[in-house]
């Protein structure tokens, strides 16, 4: 109901804890202990910003290539 998927076992929820964790350099159990509400948000925007950063290196390449 809230976006989160639960029905493969946590798998989903623990890959998303785990790479909060990387990026945050915060404990995994910190992202575990939050609100599954919270955590929705959290995931959201970890995901919009690795989106936009993603965007940001393929335009910097594309100029890169345009210099040459």
């Amino acid at each position: 109901a809230l976006g989160v998927r639960l029905g493969d076992g946590g798998k989903w929820v623990r890959a998303q804890c785990l790479t909060l964790s990387r990026a945050n350099n915060t404990p995994v159990s910190y992202w575990l202990s939050l609100p599954v509400g919270s955590l929705r948000h959290w995931i959201a925007a970890h995901n919009a910003l690795e989106a936009e950063l993603s965007k940001q290196r393929e335009d910097a390449r594309r100029k890169a290539r345009k210099k040459r």
